[in-house]
C-alpha cells in the first residue's frame, strides 16, 4: 500500500478505505447468510432486516450513516420485519407557514411470539440539533402483535414547526420487551429560503 493515493496508510501493506464499493461484498455475504436462514425472505424482507438491526452510531446522524453499520448476528435474530426499510418525506418547499403534515405507515410483521413494541423517534435537525417540538410524532406510541402477526403505526412530519430550515434525519425505533429493536431511517428536508 506504501505510495498509493487511494486511502490513508493503515500498517506499510494496507490504506483505509470507505464506501459503497467496499461495502457491497460485506452486505452481500449477510444477504447470504440471511437467506441461507430464510430461504422465502425476498428483497424487501432482506433490506428490512440488515437496514432496521444495523449497529447505529450515536456520535453520527442518520444522514451520515444511514441505518448505520450492518450487523449480521443482529440481522440473524430479527424476529420482526417492517413494511419499508426507510421512509423519505420529501422536500417542504420555502416557505414552510402554508406546508401540510406529511403521513407515512409502517407495518411491522411479526416473526416470533407474542409481543409488545414501544416506538420512539430519534431526529435531528442541521448540525445535529434536536428537532422542533411537534415537527414529527408517531402514532400510537404502542404496539401489540400477535405471534405472526402485524400492525401499523403513522409517521407524521410537520414542517410547520420551528423556525430552523434544513435536512432532518432520524429513526423510528420500535423496541420489544426483551430489548431488541428494529429502526428505520427516514429524513424530510424543510427548504431555506
Amino acid at each position: 500500500a506504501a505510495g498509493t493515493e487511494l486511502g490513508e496508510l493503515v500498517g506499510e501493506d494496507y490504506v483505509m478505505a470507505s464506501g459503497t464499493s467496499m461495502a457491497t461484498p460485506h452486505v452481500a455475504g449477510a444477504v447470504a447468510l440471511l437467506l441461507e436462514q430464510h430461504p422465502t425472505w425476498g428483497p424487501a424482507d432482506l433490506k428490512s432486516a440488515l437496514v432496521g438491526s444495523a449497529a447505529f452510531n450515536p456520535a453520527l446522524t442518520a444522514l451520515e450513516q444511514g441505518g448505520g453499520r450492518v450487523d449480521v448476528a443482529a440481522a440473524l435474530d430479527t424476529s420482526l420485519l417492517a413494511s419499508t426499510p426507510n421512509l423519505s418525506f420529501g422536500v417542504a418547499r420555502w416557505p414552510h407557514d402554508d406546508d401540510e403534515p406529511t403521513v407515512r405507515t409502517v407495518t411491522y410483521r411479526n416473526l416470533g411470539a407474542a409481543t409488545e413494541l414501544a416506538l420512539a423517534l430519534d431526529v435531528r435537525g442541521p448540525d445535529g440539533v434536536a428537532a422542533p417540538e411537534g415537527m414529527f410524532r408517531v402514532e400510537p406510541a404502542t404496539l401489540a402483535l400477535a405471534e405472526g402477526g402485524t400492525a401499523s403505526v403513522r409517521v407524521t412530519a410537520d414542517t410547520r414547526a420551528g423556525n430552523l430550515d434544513g435536512v432532518f434525519g432520524g429513526r423510528l425505533v420500535a423496541a420489544d420487551a426483551t430489548g431488541r429493536t428494529l429502526a428505520v431511517p427516514f429524513a424530510v428536508e424543510r427548504e431555506v429560503e
